[in-house]
């Protein structure tokens, strides 16, 4: 003889359905949510980076400006 289980089964493995679904949202949104800060550190660091450049870029500007300027004082 078979046992039947009670309405109260069903609900008991749809809240755990339920229960398994909202907390793989909760990790792919605490993915994102951490993948964003990554992103945005990144972007800060790139920015600091490129600063960089723009002035090793004067300076390097300024070096040839300069050593132009004694070559042509040389002749």
């Amino acid at each position: 003889m078979k046992k039947k289980r009670g309405p109260l089964w069903g609900r008991v493995v749809l809240l755990l359905l339920l229960l398994f679904i909202i907390s793989a949202n909760a990790v792919a949104i605490f993915r994102y949510v951490k993948a964003k800060e990554e992103l945005a550190l990144a972007e800060a660091h790139y920015k600091e980076l490129l600063k960089r450049v723009n002035v090793l870029e004067d300076d390097l500007k300024a070096l040839e400006q300069i050593l132009k300027q004694k070559n042509d004082g040389e002749k």
